[in-house]
């Protein structure tokens, strides 16, 4: 063990000394973005640990009534996927001090809706990975144990936490092919650094492969399967499609394709495609959520020029909607995509047609929704695997297969109901993720983390 820890104090000292460099050379840049970026002037206080937390309370020893319980997730993906594993936290552990960090706003503000309605939930910014800015936050969380979610692994973080004692856990962790060959090529830096984590709960097999590929000790890690399938929708949310409709001013007769986290190139496609629909005499309304919403605008010029009716929801009066005859409604606003699939026919998954490794297909599938996606879903591709192969889903190439594919399901209702509930087995049947993560961890029990912390 001595050699890999050696190897990862070298790589440490390696990795401060770059930071210096770059802080050096990069500083009359660093001060350029940080005065015209408004989301980085919100956060950088924070995430220099130069500011008291409203929830702050003074450390006069090291109890388990005064330790917390530290998850983090990066961003807005994360926090959703993490919020049934605080939730069943907060369950197990009700006398426990729970802080959960994010490291973009956008994170921190998703974190604050998620969790408005549990109590004993603590609100931060993760810091950066400057090791003042690490101790000074870390001494004002004073966690007993981390839990990092997916791969938002920074060195000085992991090493001080090991100099503080605390256990740091990574959990729901997918390794790519891309992420495990660029690790490869630096084989014995990468083992030493996951070998830092006291446990690695992976996704599927294939990740635990790869993991003691890279020489990370087989006792650490375990197959738990993936949360994002315990991220259950609260029923009053699957019910809002007709509340949706009627703020996006769209008719109950009128079918519905929601296109979410589109990528430039992609809005093309669909524009033909919904080009070609209408030639054809059907009407059906393409709600279109850009990855970046501040591309609606210019989205909504390509349209029309394309000659289709478009409307930005911002516009849109939830008193008297406006939308009318439009043939595409563009979301403009972050966190709502989610509680949109409720209102779609049919739902294309986007970054699939373009090389971007595509996105979420499970919110679909857990409200029951026929799924399209394009040929690159390597982000995802063990749940596009059991999606396509359960028939719960299906690939579309380009234009044409878009064409063909949304014709048919549009076509046919029947079909594509029993293609949402394909979908929906397949979530169900991967559910249990968290149970099984928290059980791993030794958390799994109300008497577990007495013991630990």
């Amino acid at each position: 063990m001595q050699p890999r820890q050696d190897r990862y104090v070298l790589f440490q000292a390696l990795y401060n000394g770059m930071i210096t460099i770059a802080s050096v050379l990069l500083f009359p840049l660093f001060i350029y973005w940080l005065l015209t970026t408004s989301k980085r002037r919100f956060t950088f206080r924070q995430r220099m640990g130069w500011c008291r937390y409203p929830w702050q309370r003074p450390v006069t020893g090291q109890g388990p009534g005064l330790r917390c319980i530290w998850v983090h997730a990066l961003s807005v993906g994360e926090a959703h996927a993490a919020q049934p594993l605080v939730a069943r936290l907060r369950s197990l552990h009700p006398g426990r001090r729970i802080c959960f960090t994010t490291s973009t706003h956008t994170g921190f503000q998703t974190a604050q809706r998620l969790f408005d309605c549990i109590e004993g939930i603590d609100l931060a910014y993760f810091p950066y990975d400057l090791i003042g800015a690490v101790r000074r936050v870390a001494s004002k969380i004073n966690p007993a144990m981390v839990i990092l979610t997916e791969t938002d692994i920074w060195p000085n973080f992991l090493m001080e936490m090991r100099r503080r004692k605390v256990p740091v856990h990574l959990i729901n962790l997918r390794l790519s092919q891309n992420s495990w060959r660029r690790f490869s090529r630096f084989k014995r830096f990468s083992g030493a650094l996951f070998n830092v984590f006291d446990k690695i709960a992976v996704q599927n097999p294939q990740d635990l492969k790869r993991l003691h590929s890279l020489g990370v000790s087989a006792g650490k890690v375990a197959v738990t399967g993936n949360i994002k399938f315990d991220n259950v929708t609260p029923a009053a949310e699957a019910a809002s499609a007709q509340a949706w409709k009627t703020r996006l001013g769209i008719p109950s007769e009128r079918a519905v394709i929601v296109a979410g986290s589109t990528h430039e190139g992609e809005e093309d496609v669909l524009i033909q495609v919904m080009k070609s629909l209408g030639s054809e005499g059907r009407r059906p309304v393409l709600v279109l959520a850009p990855r970046d919403p501040q591309r609606s605008p210019q989205l909504k010029r390509i349209c029309t020029d394309q000659g289709l009716a478009c409307s930005l929801m911002s516009d849109l009066s939830e008193a008297i909607p406006s939308a009318g005859g439009a043939d595409v409604v563009l979301i403009d606003a972050i966190g709502v995509l989610k509680s949109l699939y409720s209102i779609a026919d049919v739902v294309f998954i986007g970054g699939s047609l373009v090389s971007c490794g595509g996105h979420n297909p499970l919110e679909p599938a857990e409200l029951g929704k026929p799924i399209l996606f394009g040929p690159d879903m390597r982000d995802f591709e063990l749940i596009a695997e059991l999606l396509t192969t359960s028939g719960g889903a299906l690939r579309a190439t380009g234009v044409a297969d878009m064409l063909v594919t949304i014709r048919q399901l549009l076509s046919d209702p029947e079909s594509a109901a029993q293609m949402g509930h394909r979908a929906l087995t397949v979530f169900r049947s991967q559910q249990g993720a968290v149970d099984r993560t928290l059980k791993f961890l030794g958390l799994g029990d109300a008497r577990d983390l007495h013991e630990k912390a």
